[in-house]
């Protein structure tokens, strides 16, 4: 009796997962619509260093502590980000 009991909120509480996730499925692909239709997506686009290519990065204006660093990640921002305050 117990077994049969736990085993039904068990199935209930698969099923409502399912369904929670799938609904939460639906709304990243209305959030990614959103973002298409206002031109906001995120896409990669190659930069030209050719001009700073072997150069120290404290010769370009970057702090001269990456200058000994063996790895580091560069963020660039698009026109629309907006400066912290």
């Amino acid at each position: 009796m117990v077994t049969s009991l736990l085993l039904a909120a068990v199935a209930v509480l698969a099923i409502g997962e399912f369904l929670l996730f799938g609904a939460l499925a639906e709304a990243y692909r209305d959030i990614r619509q959103i973002r298409e239709a206002a031109g906001l997506l995120d896409s990669p686009m190659p930069v030209d260093l050719a001009h700073v290519a072997g150069n120290s990065p404290s010769s370009c204006g970057l702090d001269p502590a990456l200058d000994s660093a063996t790895g580091a990640v560069t963020v660039f921002l698009d026109k629309f980000a907006v400066p912290a305050t």
